[in-house]
């Protein structure tokens, strides 16, 4: 169910939201909205390049593979 939320900001940025907005013929609420959860899903995922990246460092396997034998050892819990 949409909830409703009251966002202050200061008349510059509300300027260029409306002005963003009516470029794509949306509402100002629909565009927060879609601005919102472009922001989130960009944030917590990593694209297919990045990933790569983070796979091939070395130091990360390391880590990895550490963290992974402290779980089994019951040392540390995983949080998913």
């Amino acid at each position: 169910m949409p909830k409703t939320i009251t966002l202050r900001v200061d008349e510059r940025l509300y300027r260029a939201l409306k002005l963003a907005a009516g470029a794509q013929n949306r509402t100002l609420s629909n565009y927060v909205e879609t601005a919102a959860r472009s922001y989130l899903v960009e944030d917590q995922f990593v694209s297919d390049e990045e990933m790569n990246e983070i796979l091939a460092d070395p130091s990360f396997q390391t880590n990895f593979k550490a963290a992974l034998q402290d779980i089994k050892k019951g040392r540390i819990k995983r949080v998913l």
